[in-house]
């Protein structure tokens, strides 16, 4: 009898580790699939950032293998910087509403309210859109005028209650549907990593365009100099354009020089600041 029991704890103790090990595997292959995704997709981000930052000069033909460390840890930075501006955003309208908090008002205006700071934020941030100052207090004041005359109308107004609150529910339910459902999260999965690869392009071309620093080439040719401005470097060459540092206009005739350098021929890379940045000639048409 002794015997028995001491053969039945042995195999359940046997089955306890051996399913401990199952779960513990499932876990590192769960952790080495998500790492890979993460992988695979910061360097779609990086390919995408740098592209859009080469669009601004006209050049498209990108080679998937130039994406360096430096692009990688480029696109994460600016990645990490959106969420951490979205993020503040949304505890500064907490912080504004945070006195109603318990009245039925609050979630509507927060939700309106970060709706519009957050895409003012984006625009500038990562579109390079200027929006002017009457538009943005126009629409602040829209903005903070709806849920109020909303919630104005359904207290005060049965008709109102009869025509939008339906509507209201029918759309909060659906929402809250989409929460629930895999394949709604699997849609908006895909919505969210579209919208952030079109955030990223434009931030790589927004970047491009507030580019101030560059660093100088003087090429002698025979009796005059030309000068060549550094546009990237793509491993031991450099991406380079002729400029008009006078009129800050660089001529879309792009070339790769090889990093080679000597004492007696050195290659001299001069740091100069284009105040405004630089334009683009236009590019000929055939």
């Amino acid at each position: 009898m002794e015997s028995s029991s001491k053969e039945e704890s042995y195999i359940s103790s046997t089955d306890v580790e051996g399913k401990w090990h199952h779960n513990l595997i499932s876990m590192f292959k769960d952790a080495s699939v998500f790492v890979l995704l993460l992988t695979g997709f910061s360097y779609l981000l990086a390919f995408v950032l740098k592209q859009g930052f080469l669009s601004f000069y006209g050049i498209y033909d990108l080679p998937f293998e130039d994406i360096s460390i430096y692009s990688l840890s480029n696109s994460f930075t600016y990645v990490l910087l959106t969420l951490l501006g979205c993020c503040i955003i949304r505890l500064l309208v907490i912080a504004m509403f945070f006195p109603i908090r318990k009245e039925k008002l609050y979630r509507s205006m927060f939700i309106v309210l970060y709706i519009t700071v957050t895409g003012f934020f984006l625009l500038g941030y990562n579109f390079n859109v200027v929006v002017k100052d009457w538009v943005s207090w126009i629409v602040f004041a829209i903005a903070a005028i709806v849920p109020i005359l909303d919630w104005i109308f359904e207290t005060k107004f049965k008709w109102y209650q009869r025509i939008i609150t339906p509507k209201k529910e029918a759309l909060f339910y659906f929402f809250s549907e989409m929460k629930n459902k895999r394949f709604f999260r699997f849609v908006l999965l895909l919505i969210f990593l579209v919208v952030t690869i079109l955030i990223m392009e434009a931030t790589g071309n927004t970047q491009a365009e507030q580019r101030e620093d560059y660093s100088l080439i003087v090429i002698k040719a025979k009796d005059k100099a030309e000068n060549y401005v550094v546009i990237d470097k793509n491993g031991d060459n450099l991406l380079v354009a002729p400029v008009d540092v006078k009129k800050k206009v660089i001529s879309p005739k792009y070339r790769y020089i090889k990093i080679e350098s000597t004492l007696k021929e050195p290659l001299v890379l001069q740091p100069v600041q284009f105040k405004g940045g630089l334009k683009i000639k236009d590019i000929k048409e055939y």
